[in-house]
């Protein structure tokens, strides 16, 4: 287990500097789904992204993940632009990311296959992943037969088992009930504190930025509008939201996002 569970990542670096990426739309107009966004991260961050829907948060995770170009500006990795996917960059999408014509095992072990790693090493590797995220007992089974939030698992195992230096995460618990998404958070830190890997983490949720991040980042209108560290004390429970500091933090994100007009006038009323 312990060769497994070395880092990866020391001294990673990366770098985003004066970062747009604009669409033109059927009727001509352009829109800038991101704009002139800088942003430097450090070796073994968690950052979460947060901000209103369409801001820009998941243009700018693609273009992370080398699946969408810069039209302007530098993204940087370890010194060196990235231009398109790598296995040093690991991406887990909101919606369902496993292959349903392979058994949890061999989706596992996919990223270690196309690395070209022997067969004995990725299947050793993967099974050490799906025990971290407690699926050993349905390492032969298919993904059809799994629930949601085993899927989930899966998905987390297999971008882990992979080694990336950054990891890349889009609303990856957006769909599941609150239970499961606070355990499946739990499994991700567990893993990111072995590892330590860049994580760059998309969200909606508030509270769940708190739990997660060492670092808050707002986009609004797809420019960078706040940079928050957050330094509560690891590891973090729903209780953690209390703290003053994580209290303080709730009411900046949310007038951020519009939404503590919302909550005062419901105080108001009640």
């Amino acid at each position: 287990m312990a060769e497994v569970l070395t880092s990866p990542t020391a001294g990673t670096s990366l770098q985003m500097r004066n970062v747009t990426r604009s669409f033109r739309r059927s009727k001509g107009d352009v829109v800038h789904a991101v704009d002139d966004f800088s942003l430097s991260i450090v070796d073994q961050e968690f950052v979460c992204l947060v901000g209103p829907s369409g801001c820009g948060k998941s243009t700018l995770l693609q273009m992370l993940a080398g699946l969408q170009p810069v039209n302007s500006g530098s993204i940087v990795l370890n010194g060196v632009p990235i231009d398109g996917p790598s296995p040093e960059r690991g991406l887990v999408f909101q919606r369902d990311s496993v292959f349903p014509w392979m058994r949890v095992i061999d989706n596992a072990a996919y990223g270690l296959a196309a690395r070209k790693i022997d067969k004995a090493s990725r299947m050793k590797i993967a099974r050490e992943y799906l025990q971290l995220v407690g699926l050993s007992h349905v390492e032969h089974s298919w993904p059809r037969e799994l629930s949601g939030g085993m899927l989930k698992r899966v998905a987390v195992a297999t971008v882990f088992a992979n080694s990336p230096k950054v990891l890349l995460l889009d609303e990856p618990f957006g769909a599941l009930d609150y239970v499961t998404r606070l355990q499946l958070q739990g499994v991700l830190l567990n893993l990111w504190s072995k590892t330590r890997p860049i994580v760059v983490f998309v969200t909606h949720d508030v509270d769940e930025s708190l739990l997660l991040a060492d670092r808050i980042v707002v986009m609004k209108s797809g420019r960078l509008v706040d940079d928050r560290r957050v330094s509560l004390a690891r590891p973090r429970t729903v209780e953690s939201l209390a703290m003053p500091e994580a209290v303080a933090h709730k009411e900046a994100l949310l007038a951020h996002l519009g939404l503590q007009e919302l909550l005062d006038e419901r105080e108001v009323r009640a």
